[in-house]
């Protein structure tokens, strides 16, 4: 899984302002270095808001709320916590006070630990322990599958009393039914399952073919009701026409005059848009006036409108008669049309009812012999006998279906009763036997599960001891997870001490719990997650002093390429010095300097330089700054000779404080020491380089002066000291330092147990080796 490369912050927690927090996707490891109050916590609470939907440390504390985790002085709406990995991109926001993240696919799993839980995890009761670890230790999907194997063991018994009942029910139903039919055949389920042999489709064939009789029949009926409304309009409407137009002719006006009505009317229309406007139409005499001409038209119609009335009347009823005519000529049509359907159906009709009729063919020659019949009187005649003839097989038919759907539902009932009777009975059957086998499983997969989960607890608690070993050597730190077996979900914690199984939080010091808490958490992750892990330290160790706080450190620089990427939070300055002073393996790590925080400037993140490069950076600026310089090369140069002379339990003077100056080093190294003293690299199958180091020392002792004259004091003559010499000091000391710091992994060759040399912390004893491993002083 790809690792963090970047996360940044606008409008959360800290992150007053937009700030952007880069790690180095290379390193497996990184530090994100701050004192108290500049924003590590919220860099923290980031990464677990958009990788676990969380709001972090916000809701350990009593007193806060989710809103909370918006900066000061900013819009929830203005929260934006946007991580990069692999290069992708997720963004999480707040909509209605829950984190919402946006991404392709899921962000990378980050665990992360707090010191809070530690102290929480190691104080809980066994059953809370238990549910802390549930996530880890339960097999995958077990647990639940064990619930939800008792909660259908529990449905089975619900489908028993089911079955049990529907099937009463349907027995209840038979037996009304078989009573209903005169209780033949001795039993209702004898009686029944013969019924239930019937062929249904054979009864509902001839309810189909007696639809389609009734359907026919209603059709033709309609056809003869519409035909007989239709020829009372026609009529009707003919005996209006007829008498408007008598009442035209006796009115006394002349059928001239209603056409010179006409021709006013159309002269009107005319003229205003004729192309010769001052002639007119008619007799081609020039110089009329339109408009006047128009007026005495209006006036000549006025004057005849008792003759336009009439003529509008006629026409009315003129069109209406016309229209009743046509209505009754397609009502005339469809008579014939649905007689002719139904004479089909009745000629091939095996139906008893329409044999009764005894209807002879012979008379309806017309609507039977043509495929389409034409719409003649002597059609009509034939479809009005046909309907009449055929009108008294209309109820039988009728009450013959409704015999026949009572059956089929009669016999549906009856299947289905049936079915549930031996249905039910059949199920139940089964269903007591997989009640008997899901009890016997259940009672495996809880063995099974109780076993597994004890030798995971087992392999937990090896592990978590070789963890503590490497922090705790020789203090006999061991710590072991078991099941409470009386219980069902408890996990109980013993640990050793004094040769006897004690309760780790009666006997252990605050640092031994804060550790015990780490290596849990880690071994934990390690066994689950492993690989797929980003793992979050947040400030979790502040109990501990220096030499344990180192080896912790090795310890997690050790563990780092277990999991995808080791993120810590601290604000244990040390470490960054060790860091920086090639006293860990540097290769591996990334170092994130936060500097103060504020409410304007939010958190200020950088990266912190290793003292080397920081001195190679210094040597080739422009301007060279001499006292910077002389100064930070004289710390480094002390580092580095403090180290040496640990390694080499090298006599210097005794002090109340043991703070000791570049001179008092030099001088501790004997004349035997120096002569013997050299590192070798090996690298990838390279050439050895072995480089003697006397002369290198000789070099810096010869320069180290330059320190306290230009780099520490306000003196006169170190202002004659040339850029030149400053520069060769810086020169000298690198020169050493690349001598004895494994260009690979960054560290000094601090571990002895080849037994010969001094090894970096590269593996499999390749990188820096120093030699020899001890002084002959």
């Amino acid at each position: 899984m790809p690792r963090i490369e970047k996360l940044s912050l606008s409008g959360f927690r800290g992150a007053s302002k937009a700030v952007d927090v880069h790690i180095d996707k290379d390193k497996p490891l990184a530090i994100i270095f701050g004192e108290n109050g500049t924003g590590k916590s919220s860099i923290i609470d980031g990464i677990d808001f958009v990788c676990n939907k969380r709001f972090g440390s916000v809701r350990t504390h009593s007193g806060t709320k989710n809103e909370h985790v918006v900066s000061l002085k900013c819009a929830s709406e203005s929260l934006s916590v946007c991580l990069a990995s692999g290069g992708q991109d997720w963004t999480g926001k707040l909509n209605k006070g829950e984190p919402v993240i946006s991404g392709v696919g899921a962000p990378p799993t980050a665990t992360i630990l707090r010191r809070g839980q530690i102290t929480e995890f190691i104080d809980k009761p066994p059953s809370a322990r238990y549910e802390a670890l549930k996530i880890f230790i339960g097999l995958p999907g077990i647990e639940s599958a064990e619930e939800s194997l008792k909660d259908c063991l529990k449905d089975i018994e619900a489908d028993i009393n089911s079955s049990a009942e529907a099937k009463a029910q349907a027995d209840t139903s038979l037996h009304e039914s078989w009573e209903a039919e005169g209780k033949a055949d001795g039993d209702p389920l004898t009686w029944a399952r013969k019924h239930a042999k019937t062929d249904a489709t054979v009864i509902q064939a001839s309810i189909k073919q007696g639809k389609e009789h009734l359907d026919a029949l209603e059709k033709a009926q309609a056809a003869i009701d519409a035909y007989t409304a239709s020829v009372k309009v026609a009529l009707d409407r003919k005996g209006k026409y007829e008498k408007t137009l008598k009442a035209m002719e006796t009115s006394g006006a002349a059928a001239q005059e209603s056409d010179l009505i006409n021709i006013l009317e159309s002269a009107k229309k005319y003229l205003p848009k004729s192309p010769t406007p001052e002639q007119c139409p008619l007799c081609e005499r020039s110089g009329i006036i339109v408009k006047d001409l128009i007026a005495r038209i209006d006036v000549r119609i006025q004057d005849m409108r008792r003759t336009k009335i009439l003529k509008q009347e006629l026409e009315t009823a003129k069109e209406a008669h016309n229209g009743a005519a046509a209505v009754l000529g397609r009502d005339k049509a469809s008579i014939i049309a649905t007689a002719c359907a139904l004479a089909k159906i009745l000629h091939k009709s095996s139906l008893p009812e329409v044999g009764k009729l005894r209807l002879d063919w012979t008379q309806y020659p017309s609507i039977l012999g043509a495929a389409t019949p034409e719409v003649t009187d002597e059609s009509l005649r034939e479809a009005q006998r046909l309907q009449i003839a055929a009108k008294p097989c209309f109820e039988p038919i009728k009450l013959r279906l409704d015999h026949e759907a009572h059956t089929v539902s009669q016999l549906g009932t009856i299947k289905r009763d049936l079915a549930k009777v031996e249905g039910n009975a059949k199920k139940a059957q089964e269903l007591e036997r997989q009640n008997k086998l899901g009890e016997a499983i259940l009672k495996v997969l809880a063995k099974q599960r109780k076993d597994y989960v004890e030798q995971v607890l087992a392999g937990i608690s090896i592990e978590v001891g070789n963890l503590c070993d490497q922090i705790h050597p020789g203090e006999g730190i061991k710590v072991k997870f078991f099941l409470d077996p009386k219980r069902r979900a408890s996990a109980e914690m013993s640990g050793e001490f004094g040769g006897e199984n004690v309760p780790p939080q009666a006997y252990y010091s605050e640092s031994h719990l804060d550790t015990l808490g780490v290596c849990v958490f880690l071994a934990l992750t390690k066994r689950f997650i492993g690989k797929d892990a980003i793992v979050v330290l947040d400030d979790v160790v502040t109990s501990v002093d220096a030499p344990h706080m180192d080896r912790f450190m090795n310890m997690l620089i050790d563990e780092a390429d277990n999991f995808t990427q080791v993120i810590i939070a601290t604000h244990y300055r040390p470490w960054l010095e060790k860091f920086r002073h090639a006293r860990g393996h540097t290769a591996k790590a990334h170092i994130i300097h936060l500097s103060p925080w504020s409410l304007t400037s939010g958190i200020r993140s950088g990266h912190a330089k290793l003292a080397v490069q920081e001195l190679r950076d210094i040597a080739a600026a422009v301007p060279f700054d001499r006292q910077v310089a002389a100064s930070k090369t004289g710390i480094f140069l002390e580092s580095l000779l403090d180290q040496l002379a640990l390694l080499y339990e090298c006599k210097v003077p005794r002090k109340p404080e043991p703070i000791y100056t570049i001179g008092e080093l030099l001088d501790s190294f004997g004349k035997k020491l120096l002569s013997g003293l050299k590192s070798e690299l090996h690298i990838d199958g390279n050439p050895t380089i072995t480089t003697e180091l006397k002369p290198l020392f000789d070099g810096v002792s010869a320069s180290s002066w330059i320190r306290n004259q230009v780099g520490c004091h306000w003196n006169l003559s170190g202002f004659d000291v040339p850029d030149v010499d400053v520069l060769k000091f810086v020169q000298k000391t690198l020169e050493l330092s690349n001598a004895i710091i494994c260009p690979k992994c960054g560290s000094l060759p601090t571990k002895g147990k080849t037994g010969t040399y001094w090894q970096c912390r590269c593996k499999e004893n390749k990188g820096l080796r120093l030699y020899p491993l001890e002084s002959e002083n």
